[in-house]
């Protein structure tokens, strides 16, 4: 299922520090039609980030939480505070690691519990470049 033409453009940053993970997450987006940067760590994806702003910068951070160095929720905080219109998803497979920090993350941020399948994937970053539209009182 191909993207919508709006969404070819979008550019995900995927953060991830497993290379099988992050392949077939890049496969995946690639396949769908989205503009993808890989980084295996924090740092890194704040490096990239910085570099590809000029060109329109990264539509959505998908970012692992478990990482060596930066985790995913502090590279998101930086993210929120540095490029404030760019949407992020957390992904993890640690869903019973630190169930208060989970909860608050999911209140937060976007979040997907790998395994994942493609489709729940492409639905999560679909989901996250949809304009939130706020109804108007009556």
């Amino acid at each position: 299922m191909p993207a919508d033409p709006e969404e070819r453009k979008a550019t995900v940053l995927i953060v991830e520090d497993e290379p099988d993970v992050r392949r077939f997450v890049n496969t995946v987006l690639s396949s769908n039609g989205f503009e993808t940067i890989e980084s295996s760590n924090g740092q890194e994806a704040l490096l990239l980030a910085q570099r590809n702003r000029p060109e329109g910068g990264v539509d959505v951070l998908l970012t692992d939480v478990v990482m060596p160095g930066i985790d995913g929720v502090e590279l998101a905080e930086r993210f929120r505070e540095r490029y404030p219109d760019t949407k992020v998803i957390l992904m993890s497979g640690c869903p019973d690691v630190q169930h208060a920090r989970l909860d608050a993350i999911k209140s937060t941020w976007k979040f997907v519990l790998k395994p994942f399948r493609a489709d729940e994937l492409i639905d999560a970053i679909r989901g996250a470049l949809k304009p939130h539209h706020r109804q108007l009182p009556d």
